[in-house]
Order: C-alpha cells, then sequence, then structure tokens
C-alpha cells in the first residue's frame, strides 16, 4: 500500500472534514500537480487517468479503504441538500503518522493546496482539474503525462524572459533567501 498516498489522503481530511471520495480524488491530483510543479515529481506517485469526471486512480480509493478498514477513516452518510440523494463523506476516528511519510515540502504544498481549494467543492475542482496541462493533453481513459506541466512551465518562463529584455532597464532581481526565490518562481508559474 501507498503510505505516502495514505497519509496525503489522512491529511486532507485532517484539514478539510467531510470531504467525499470525489472530492479527496481532486485534491490529491491537485496536491500531486502543484508539487510536480517545484519539484518534477508527484508526492504519492501514483498514475492518474482520464476518466469519466476528471483524473482519477484507483489507488486513492484503495488507500481510502485501507484507512476506513483500519478505522483510522469513518464514512459517514449524508443527504444532499440540492439533490436529494445520498452520498458518503469522510472524518478523522483515530490518529496517523502521517508525518513519518511527508516532508516540509510536500506539507507545505498540502497547506497550499487546502487553502485554494480546500471549500471549492466537487464541481469546481472538477471544472479546475479539467484546465491542467495533463488533462488538456489526453483523452478519455488514458493516462495523464505529468510533463505537459514541465513545458507549460518552460514556456511560461520563456516569455517572461523575453518580454523582460524587451523592456529591461536595470538590475536583475535579488533574492534574500531560497523561499523568496520559490515565491517568485511559482508567481510566475501561476500566471
Amino acid at each position: 500500500m501507498n503510505d505516502k498516498l495514505c497519509s496525503l489522503i489522512f491529511y486532507l481530511i485532517k484539514k478539510i472534514p467531510n470531504l467525499n471520495k470525489t472530492e479527496i480524488v481532486k485534491l490529491s491530483y491537485l496536491a500531486d500537480y502543484n508539487f510536480f510543479k517545484f519539484f518534477n515529481i508527484k508526492i504519492t506517485g501514483v498514475n492518474y487517468k482520464y476518466h469519466d469526471h476528471g483524473p482519477f486512480s484507483t489507488a486513492i480509493y484503495d488507500c481510502i479503504d485501507k484507512l476506513e478498514n483500519e478505522n483510522i477513516l469513518k464514512q459517514d452518510e449524508k443527504i444532499s441538500v440540492n439533490k436529494h440523494r445520498k452520498y458518503y463523506s469522510f472524518s478523522i476516528a483515530n490518529s496517523f503518522d502521517f508525518e513519518r511519510f511527508l516532508n516540509k515540502q510536500e506539507l507545505e504544498i498540502l497547506d497550499f493546496v487546502v487553502s485554494e481549494y480546500g471549500n471549492l467543492g466537487y464541481e469546481k475542482l472538477t471544472e479546475l482539474s479539467y484546465k491542467t496541462e495533463p488533462m488538456q493533453n489526453a483523452k478519455k481513459d488514458e493516462e495523464l503525462n505529468f510533463c505537459y506541466i514541465r513545458k507549460s512551465i518552460q514556456d511560461k518562463i520563456s516569455k517572461v524572459k523575453k518580454d523582460s529584455l524587451k523592456n529591461y532597464s536595470g538590475e536583475p532581481p535579488e533574492f534574500k533567501d531560497n523561499d523568496e526565490f520559490l515565491d517568485y518562481q511559482y508567481k510566475i508559474m501561476s500566471s
């Protein structure tokens, strides 16, 4: 079983109680997507496919089942207010040593994902995931290729360099520390 993925899922539910399976899948994907932007690797290492409702990996369902079977997560039955049908969400039942499997950078990206996407809900998360490069460059049932993220970043950096050279009239930016540089780099990649 993928301990890193299970730790990521636990952390998401700890920070955003009552997520349903679809939201967990989308948030896991967005965590991998955002981490890949910086480190050229996914947190979880899982492969995603272009599924009916966006990116999907059965490994995520396997980890949810594992955490539920080990009484770490509990499944709660809910009734949808808008659609008047049952659905299931998850909450924490017992502790889990997620910090053993997630490093500082991974937790920082997860905190970013929680703050940026945590309250969007199923429909907005699905819409957002469809706008990512791996989804835009895949067809239904195909495995998503995260290398399209790197190409998109390189294209944006080239554009910024080209545009900045047109109007260059001073010294290049200086950064106090690596965090300031990473913040600057993320702004460029996200624009």
